[in-house]
């Protein structure tokens, strides 16, 4: 019960430390009368202003001219003030939601903040982190990072259920080879064969010594060896995401692609895209110079596009709005109807219905008006929402989408290579293969395996003419269970025996399992249920270390819902574990 209480007072001490994790440091707090921003603020998405110069006090409203709705470092910025200064918290607050209505970072303080008794900020709390979650759809990066935390951690928890039934099937197993050894030496080439796969690097080392240790396994245990074998196989499809999740960030290109389509940025693009031939980057360069108002080069951009795929739908609205934006609007109209003949987008039912309506044709813009808002209502609210007489937000552009991120960053990883053996990456399938067949050799050949009595523990193997009797006793245990002609002495030596070991393997079975859920169950004979066990918890714990470890685009931020979540998940896993085991170890032994 100490041990519980432990873990839930730790518990509940990193849960109140959470939200302070959850913030950059500041070396001194800043107060809202300081007026200097620091120098990285302007980094991205502000140029920087001469020395003491403060941005103007129409710079949201610049930037919305400019097509941007996002400043993801000057809401970051926002966001420590608010930590710093609680009496103004939520005015801090909704001026960085106000910069960056996409950053989950926002939502989810907001959601802390707000968090009261009463049912109106419970309200709130709910809204803000639905709205957070959304938020994800709506932010590549932050999107990105969250499934970096959950492959990466799903990907060590493999590896480290592994780990553990290896290291707690040694203290079992490893007896039973050694016994062999010593009846018949040619037993000895099974550990030669072990030491030559684990030259070839780490996870061949689990995967040699797993496979000696299978060889004592049940047939149905036999599945957790498989697994990792076939997981060796296919190790080249598991590296590539691992390879994405790492490289990507390293991407000129891509950090311009998602910066210009979000609403972050534009002249990082113009400045690292000018000379890009994949469509993405062309795409994002000509919507760049569009919202900087160089519209004669989008244009150039946008037909090089169209000579390469002239059913283009999206480039033909972004042509269109550079057309209208030029005063060609009969062009404009024709890029606009060709968009919507090749799919029916709502932005350019809704361009034309704009553009309808500034040739004083009412009756046509409120019919494509119609149309677009027949398609997606929700658009056109959005629209409405942002619109004004500047030319960005006048006319709507078609952006990227995320999966058209994700895409671009598959082209990223190429040169990025993880080198998690000795072996070329081409090669280890190949190596998985013969080890495989290996081991489905060695399970055939081996049949007269060394095992021990479940009793007492003592060895045996047909090799030294000593079997077990009933029940997977030795002889002197069952003997002493149904015969009473021994000696006395001989059968209260014997339960003396039996009683010791089971004390031992009483203590070493409660151990592992306050050592981790599923340990003694690997360490009992029920492999297949312990590395199960094992891995739902190593699962939620593996994604806690890695959400601090890998925090790319995001730093120094981390999503604390998921930190929260996995914190409390591992502790109940493992409270349940504690009390659940007890039973099961008395009904064992």
């Amino acid at each position: 019960m100490k041990h519980i209480l432990a873990v839930i007072a730790l518990t509940l001490c990193l849960i109140t430390t959470l939200h302070a994790e959850d913030t950059p440091p500041a070396s001194s707090p800043v107060t809202p009368a300081d007026k200097t921003v620091p120098e990285e603020v302007y980094s991205t998405p502000f140029s920087k202003p001469s020395p003491g110069q403060q941005p103007a006090k129409n710079e949201y409203d610049r930037r919305r001219a400019k097509g941007l709705r996002n400043a993801d470092f000057y809401s970051y910025y926002l966001i420590n003030k608010a930590h710093n200064n609680p009496s103004q918290v939520m005015a801090y607050l909704k001026e960085a939601l106000k910069y960056s209505p996409d950053l989950p970072a926002v939502y989810f303080y907001l959601a802390w903040v707000s968090f009261s008794k009463s049912p109106t900020a419970i309200y709130d709390t709910i809204h803000y982190l639905i709205e957070g979650f959304r938020a994800y759809k709506r932010n590549f990066w932050w999107s990105f990072n969250l499934a970096g935390v959950f492959t990466i951690g799903l990907l060590l928890a493999f590896v480290f259920t592994i780990v553990v039934v290896v290291l707690v099937r040694l203290s079992v197993d490893l007896p039973l080879m050694t016994h062999e050894i010593k009846e018949e030496n040619r037993n000895i080439f099974i550990l030669v064969l072990v030491f030559f796969i684990s030259a070839m690097g780490p996870l061949y080392f689990f995967a040699s010594v797993l496979m000696l240790l299978s060889l004592y396994f049940k047939k149905t245990d036999l599945i957790v060896t498989y697994v990792f074998l076939g997981a060796l196989i296919l190790l080249p499809l598991f590296l590539k995401p691992v390879q994405i999740l790492l490289s990507a960030e390293m991407s000129s290109a891509l950090k311009a692609v998602v910066a210009v389509n979000e609403g972050e940025d534009n002249n990082y693009a113009i400045n690292v895209l000018s000379h890009s031939k994949e469509r993405d980057e062309v795409f994002s360069y000509a919507l760049a110079l569009k919202r900087e108002g160089r519209l004669a080069e989008a244009v150039s951009s946008y037909k090089k596009l169209i000579e390469n795929d002239p059913d283009d739908a999206i480039v033909y609205n972004n042509l269109g709005n550079c057309y209208a934006i030029m005063g060609q609007n009969n062009k404009a109209i024709a890029m606009f109807k060709k968009a919507a003949g090749l799919k029916p987008l709502v932005s350019a039912y809704y361009n034309l219905s704009q553009i309808s309506r500034e040739q004083l044709n009412f009756s046509e813009g409120d019919k494509y008006f119609d149309k677009a808002k027949a398609i997606d209502p929700d658009a056109i609210t959005g629209y409405r929402e942002v619109s004004s007489r500047e030319p960005n937000s006048f006319y709507i552009d078609e952006t990227l989408k995320q999966s058209d991120f994700w895409r671009l960053a598959g082209h990223t990883s190429g040169d990025y290579i993880i080198q998690v053996t000795l072996l070329p990456l081409w090669l280890t399938p190949v190596v998985g293969l013969m080890i495989t067949i290996t081991f489905i050799g060695l399970l055939r050949v081996k049949r007269n395996k060394a095992y021990s009595c479940k009793r007492c523990g003592t060895i045996m193997c047909p090799k030294c003419g000593r079997r077990l009797s009933w029940g997977d006793m030795c002889y002197d245990c069952f003997t002493s269970l149904i015969t009473f002609e021994k000696d006395p002495r001989d059968r209260i030596s014997r339960l003396f025996v039996v009683q010791e070991s089971k004390r031992k393997r009483k203590n070493i079975l409660t151990a592992l399992s306050l050592f981790m859920p599923g340990a003694h169950l690997i360490y009992a004979g029920r492999i297949m249920k312990g590395a199960a066990l094992t891995f739902l918890f190593l699962m939620p714990a593996s994604i806690f270390i890695t959400s601090f470890l890998y925090r790319i685009s995001i730093y120094p931020f981390i999503h604390s819902w998921l930190i929260f979540t996995v914190i409390t998940v591992t502790i109940v896993f493992y409270i349940v574990n504690i009390f659940t085991t007890r039973r099961s170890i008395k009904k064992w032994l």
